[in-house]
Formats: structure tokens, C-alpha cells, sequence
């Protein structure tokens, strides 16, 4: 039921316009970037100890 919700609400949010789907992408992007620096400079603080 709430899925389905989701799904819905997904659906006619890419029919509104590509603004919002840009700037979700790249808000996504930037977490990404983000995941990715942190995981690299974790596994470089444990391999240095």
C-alpha cells in the first residue's frame, strides 16, 4: 500500500518536469561522492594504524 504510494507520487513527479529530477540527481551525486571520500578515507586511516 505505501509502496504503491511512493511509486505513484515517483511517477507524477517525473512527469512535472525535469527540474526536480535534476536536482534530486544531483543531491544523489553529491551523497554519492560523498559515501565514496569517507569509505576511502576510513580504509586509509585503518591501513596506516
Amino acid at each position: 500500500m505505501f509502496r504503491s504510494f511512493l511509486l505513484l507520487k515517483y511517477n507524477t513527479q517525473m512527469k512535472k518536469g525535469g527540474a526536480t529530477d535534476k536536482y534530486l540527481l544531483a543531491v544523489n551525486m553529491n551523497i554519492l561522492k560523498m559515501l565514496i571520500t569517507f569509505s576511502y578515507s576510513l580504509t586509509d586511516a585503518v591501513y596506516r594504524h
